[in-house]
This record gives structure tokens, sequence and C-alpha cells, in this order.
């Protein structure tokens, strides 16, 4: 049963009677219930500050939140499971390191089931709710800091200038170099501006305990629990950015699909709701080219010789949802500036 990648579970006292790779680890079926085994790249101090953050968050009654807005069964956080020798962390001989944690049956959370993103939208309210209530202060000395957005930004800016006066240089642009030449100036406007409206709020952000990598991979629903997992990339930050990283991924499966944002909007304000600095943020997050950026970083990191099929296509594909995008943002705008209007209070 046992290969070089799961001998180390006889470390723990744990009765498994199946394992079997799935996507991120290794689901082990023991006597008294599921469990999974990853690879880790944390070490043991991270990992007792992500079980601790994990059990607080649970005992602060994320579940109780969960049930209160309408939620079935349970809703959970990484559990982390001590070896023999009491730690977190499990080293192989070859200097790989190893975390087991519990898990459930069930099912990832469906980007194209709305259903499915209403229960994400209010996992993460509740879960965000259940972190307000632990102190920030108490970890403030343990937990790393998010970068303020105006830096990366900026950073992220200037890599844009960067790879337009690249491309400017080059003979003979093919399709991608001809469409960032074409498009650039454009996203680097509203890079300039989403800057423009941050700065003037940058000041009256809270940092709060953030999951940092909230989006529909990281949700499993089961039959008696739901588990919001991989918390390795928990710190201190808004906690609106959590949300924004899960709206946005499901606005770019849904063709930016305001009618579906504003429900997901409204279930997640109804359990945790958002302030006005908040939606100021949260705007200027949208507003901020994210996509384009990221596209733009993979062309500037590859083989200039020769450009993979996908990229064309994956930019091709951002640059047409932006009719879609600025319809998204206007409602945004209006959500931001006439909160009394909306469906939100």
């Amino acid at each position: 049963m046992y290969d070089r990648d799961t001998a180390m579970l006889e470390m723990y006292d744990i009765s498994i009677k199946n394992i079997r790779k799935v996507r991120g680890g290794w689901l082990c079926m023991a006597e008294d219930g599921l469990y999974i085994w990853q690879e880790t790249d944390a070490g043991e101090e991270r990992l007792q500050l992500e079980a601790d953050l994990c059990k607080a968050a649970e005992m602060a009654g994320m579940t109780e939140f969960w049930q209160l807005s309408g939620g079935m069964g349970s809703l959970r956080m990484d559990h982390f499971i001590k070896n023999r020798e009491e730690h977190y962390l499990t080293s192989d001989r070859f200097g790989r390191n190893f975390v087991l944690k519990e898990w459930t049956e069930g099912k990832e959370c469906e980007v194209k089931n709305e259903e499915d993103l209403y229960m994400g939208a209010q996992a993460c309210a509740c879960m965000h709710r259940a972190l307000k209530i632990i102190s920030a202060e108490e970890y403030s000395d343990r937990l790393a800091t998010a970068e303020p957005f105006l830096e990366l930004w900026e950073r992220r800016k200037r890599e844009l200038v960067r790879v337009q006066r690249y491309v400017r240089k080059r003979h003979n642009k093919n399709e991608l170099e001809q469409l960032i030449m074409k498009k650039t100036p454009i996203y680097l406007e509203q890079a300039e501006w989403a800057m423009e409206m941050l700065n003037g709020v940058s000041d009256q952000i809270d940092n709060e305990i953030c999951h940092g990598d909230f989006h529909y991979h990281n949700l499993i629903f089961g039959k008696n629990e739901n588990w919001i997992c991989r918390s390795s990339r928990i710190h201190l930050g808004p906690q609106i950015g959590d949300f924004y990283l899960f709206l946005r991924k499901c606005m770019e499966k849904h063709g930016w699909n305001w009618q579906l944002a504003e429900t997901l909007l409204t279930i997640y304000s109804n359990s945790n709701p958002i302030s006005q600095v908040e939606r100021q943020l949260l705007y200027c997050l949208f507003l901020f080219p994210e996509k384009y950026w990221k596209q733009i970083n993979f062309y500037i990191q590859s083989n200039k010789a020769w450009v993979p099929e996908k990229n064309i296509r994956k930019l091709v594909q951002v640059i047409r949802q932006e009719e879609k995008r600025q319809n998204f943002l206007a409602h945004l705008n209006q959500f931001i500036l006439h909160p009394e209007q909306d469906l939100l209070c």
C-alpha cells in the first residue's frame, strides 16, 4: 500500500486501510475517517501558526455563523494532525516535508454551478466574521503582512511599461506583440486610475487575518462538513482581498455577469457587511488590469522566438471580454457611489 511518498504515514497513530492519489496529495481512508497527506514547503513553526489560526476560527464560531446564515452542516478550516513525535511536519530521508490533515467526503466547488458559488460567498463571509474575532495583534509577530496594493501595482505598472518598450523595438512583431502594442496603453491608463483612486483611501484600510488564497478550488462541500482548505497563505491584510479573488475568478468564468456578481455580493454582505472603504478598495482591485498584467508577465518570461498558441488565445480572451468587464465596472461603481440604493442594505 505504501510507496516512497506515503511511507512516512507510519509515524501517525492512525490505521490506514487505503490510499489513492488525488489533486494536491494522497487521500488516506482510515478506520476513523478521511485524511489528506500533502507535501509542503512550510516549516514546523509556520504549520503550528496555521493550525492555531484554523482552530481559533472554528472556536470563534465560524460554524455557528454559517448555520445562522442558512448553511448546512459544519464549516471548518484545515485541521492538522501531529505525528508520534508531536510535530506537524514529517520529513523523509530525501529531505521532503509532508503534513497530514483531516479531510471529508465531498466535492470541490464547481465554478459553473451557481448554487456552489452562493455557498462559497457565504463561506467566505462566515470565515471573515470568525477571523475578525481573533485579535490580529496577537499574531502580528508571527504573521506576514501583505505587500500594500499601491506598491504591488506600481511594480506591475513598471513591468507593463518595460514590456511595451521592449516590444516597440522588436522587428517583425508576431500576433501577440502586435496586440501588446495596441492594447497596453489602455490597460496602463486603467492601472494609473486604480492607483490614483486607491491612494485616496489607502490610509483607511485595516489589516486583518485573511485566508490569502480563497477561491473555488479551495472549497470542499460535503454532506455534513464543508471545508475551507489550503491555508498556507494566511496573512495580515484587507479581508476584502479574499472575496475579490473569489469573485474575480467567478466573473472570468461567467463573462463578467453583473447579476451573478450582485447576488454573490449580497450573500457576502448579508453575513459580513462591507464598509465603504472596502467597497472602494474592491472597485480599485477590479479596475486594476490584473489578468492583462498576468498574461503579459507570461510573455516576458517566455522564449520570445516562439510564443505558445495558448498564450495568444488567453490574451485574446482577456481583450474580448473587456467590454463586458467595463460594463461590470460601471455597475460596481454604482454599488460604491450609491450604497443606499443597492440591494445589500
